[in-house]
């Protein structure tokens, strides 16, 4: 049986004085947009020179009838709700009435207490350079029912532990990732993508956008990565992860791809 889906190749975004990794060079800050080909890229570009937006890609403005303690409670059971950094939900058009939630908890009080000293987070800490597990995450899925109250239909059993594999892209890698490694875990969790990811008829994955940012002294890199989760009975699992893809030799970001599993 043959199994289809749409994905989108998350593009990465790397600006410096001289923009190596597009098309030319760019010799202001403000030419670099027109260096690249791609929206993402560009949305990504936007993201890191400007600082978080009003997207609200998690969606921690909560949707009617969703509250921050039944989430954390429902999706993170015998978690501190007070380490909670990030909550969200979203609607889920690719499902009547289904909407996708998220819960971020800090992994020590310290942590949480410094992510939050300036107000609510927009983004979700991943792992650190050493690769232990800044802030621990789970998703949820609901539907509302007749009478519009929400019910958790699958979770994460676990917080989300699944590292990106490098090793089948021809992107340059972030500097985090050892000469010999070929897996690394997000350093942070960017957003929803609820773009309609179809696996076949009637059965839809959902995605979440998580990245890396790497610093240099004359300017620094973004990188991006997609994970796509389906629903498996009262389960959440992670079926596909990959990273951007970049071609040297076209010297051009991929765009949309369809692929197709046998």
């Amino acid at each position: 049986m043959a199994i289809r889906f749409t994905y989108l190749v998350i593009a990465a975004a790397a600006f410096a004085s001289g923009f190596a990794y597009a098309e030319g060079t760019a010799h202001s800050l403000d030419q670099v947009p027109g260096k690249l080909d791609s929206p993402d890229t560009r949305a990504a570009y936007r993201r890191e020179m400007d600082g978080p937006s009003e997207a609200d890609g998690f969606g921690t403005r909560l949707p009617a009838g969703f509250s921050k303690q039944a989430l954390i409670a429902q999706l993170a059971p015998g978690q501190d709700p007070a380490r909670a950094v990030l909550v969200g939900a979203k609607p889920w058009a690719q499902r009547p009435n289904a909407f996708v939630a998220i819960v971020c908890i800090a992994a020590t009080n310290d942590l949480a207490k410094e992510t939050l000293q300036y107000g609510p987070s927009d983004r979700c800490d991943g792992y650190a350079y050493w690769d232990s597990a800044k802030t621990l995450v789970w998703l949820g899925v609901y539907e509302r029912d007749a009478a519009g109250v929400p019910r958790l239909i699958a979770r994460t059993k676990e917080p989300i532990n699944k590292a990106t594999d490098w090793s089948t892209t021809h992107t340059y890698a972030p500097d985090a990732i050892g000469e010999n490694e070929k897996t690394l875990h997000p350093e942070e969790w960017r957003g929803f993508d609820l773009a309609p990811y179809l696996i076949r008829p009637g059965d839809y994955a959902f995605g979440v956008r998580a990245g890396w940012t790497i610093g240099y002294p004359s300017g620094g890199a973004s990188f991006e990565a997609l994970y796509l989760f389906r629903i498996d009975g009262d389960e959440l699992r992670v079926i596909f992860c990959a990273a951007n893809e970049f071609l040297p030799q076209r010297r051009r970001w991929l765009g949309p791809q369809r692929h197709t599993t046998k």
